[in-house]
């Protein structure tokens, strides 16, 4: 019966835009986009051993050394894992210095040569290690990953170095993988909708259980007073207008007026 076919990985929308950013400068500085983290290790490496399990774990996680491309050269760029057993398997370089190396305390030239270098991810060209022993070892190395960015980001590599170190102890078989880092924050950004909801529908239940009464409006001071005010005003025609404003009187009700003829009795 034949063997079905690997599928392929597509790129994420963010890998895509990594992979256009590398055409771009591989145009324009004839470099890749990658990315490095370098790490100071102790005496005692033993980087023989881990150019052996790096080889071990690339055949079981085909995505280390599979080649990027898009199928019929139109549709979006993929991982074409069924031919990553065609591509190289990531590449570890041993190099010795003298313990005089170690004392400048800066990185090696040899990484900052690998991260201005021009790779295909086309054949899989993906990852790379590059080890420096300082008096074969004994004195400390210096390990560095260098490796094309839609591959990982800064935490993805860090992740990606202690998933190692477990497979190397024996902590974890090299088929099983980590879980995915994006899984706790999508658990809180789902937390956090919750919370929302449940804030929301606290605020419209607290609305609806307030009484009319509650929620009837008190009349303001000034409306008070301005009524109080026009309820003072008011006079009747034997007491406005004032007696001072005026020289006679209506003949008919006696009431102080400027002519008999305006009293408001007529």
């Amino acid at each position: 019966m034949p063997r079905s076919p690997t599928p392929d990985l597509p790129l994420s929308g963010a890998d895509c835009f990594l992979r256009a950013f590398d055409s771009e400068v591989r145009r324009t500085a004839g470099a890749s986009h990658l990315a490095q983290l370098v790490l100071r290790l102790g005496p005692g490496f033993d980087a023989g051993a881990f150019a052996k399990l790096l080889a071990e774990v690339a055949e079981v996680q085909p995505i280390l050394r599979a080649p990027i491309g898009r199928p019929w050269g139109i549709l979006p760029p993929v991982y074409r894992i069924g031919k990553a057993s065609e591509a190289a398997p990531p590449r570890v370089e041993i190099r010795d210095a003298p313990r005089q190396a170690l004392d400048s305390g800066g990185a090696p030239p040899l990484f900052a040569e690998r991260l201005n270098e021009r790779v295909d991810a086309r054949r899989g060209q993906l990852v790379r290690f590059d080890v420096v022993r300082y008096e074969a070892g004994t004195a400390g190395s210096d390990l560095a990953l260098t490796w094309f960015h839609p591959l990982f980001d800064g935490s993805g590599s860090e992740r990606f170095l202690r998933w190692l170190d477990e497979v190397a102890r024996g902590a974890r078989a090299a088929t099983d993988l980590p879980p995915s880092a994006e899984r706790p924050v999508r658990a809180d950004a789902r937390t956090r909708r919750a919370r929302s909801r449940v804030r929301s529908r606290a605020r419209r239940s607290g609305s609806r259980s307030r009484s009319p009464a509650s929620r009837a409006r008190t009349p303001r001071a000034s409306s008070t007073a301005r009524a109080s005010r026009l309820a003072s005003s008011r006079r009747c025609c034997s007491t406005w207008p004032p007696a001072s404003a005026h020289t006679t009187r209506c003949t008919s009700c006696a009431a102080p007026t400027r002519r008999a003829s305006w009293c408001r009795c007529q």
